[in-house]
């Protein structure tokens, strides 16, 4: 199934309500994987193209702006 734009951001803006009670309740590596999860279950019900690109956007924003761009865990 294929999100309208309009689902879409709905369902980003739900995600960045929720991410500050994440943060909050889990710490930040812990909300960084049940943000990521999310946001990756968002990505697969978006055909590429602009869509794509905006909603990899915006989660990307979102990271920054709630601190977690840099709790993404290291890999050796």
């Amino acid at each position: 199934m294929q999100l309208s734009r309009a689902q879409l951001d709905g369902n980003l803006d739900q995600l960045a309500a929720d991410l500050p009670g994440l943060v909050e309740s889990l710490g930040r590596s812990r909300a960084f994987d049940a943000f990521r999860n999310r946001a990756d279950d968002i990505l697969r019900s978006i055909a590429p193209g602009d869509d794509r690109i905006h909603a990899q956007r915006r989660i990307e924003t979102l990271l920054r702006e709630h601190g977690l761009a840099d709790a993404a865990p290291t890999r050796r």
